[in-house]
């Protein structure tokens, strides 16, 4: 009985673990560059998602949780991903653009009113 356990017990840790893999998919539109750069936060990984008709596919490897950027030339964004996480992205390039553009022109505004102060 005792050994039953201990099976029991070893076998529930295995089954709580999730891989430590996220898989990404997605469309892109407006692209400007033919891949996804994935990048950790830190920058201690990097991988490549290939881009074909718009869309792009792939599998990470993701051992702990935490900020990674996705990257189509200089434009992105990031998102926090943790293992066995399965995502289904879309987003559009000229979007990111004139968001970067208004943040930027924000940041000028911002910095010419405390100029004058």
């Amino acid at each position: 009985m005792k050994k039953l356990f201990y099976l029991g017990f070893l076998a529930s840790l295995f089954a709580c673990n999730p891989k430590p893999i996220v898989n990404i998919s997605g469309t892109i539109l407006n692209e400007v560059e033919n891949e996804i750069i994935v990048s950790s936060q830190l920058l201690d990984s990097k991988d490549t998602l290939k881009i074909v008709d718009g869309n792009f596919m792939g599998s990470l490897n993701v051992e702990n949780p935490g900020m990674y950027a996705l990257n189509n030339g200089k434009f992105g964004f990031r998102l926090y991903l943790k293992p066995g996480d399965e995502l289904n992205i879309v987003f559009d390039v000229d979007q990111l653009k004139r968001e970067t553009m208004l943040i930027l022109k924000l940041q000028e505004k911002v910095l010419k009113k405390l100029s004058y102060c």
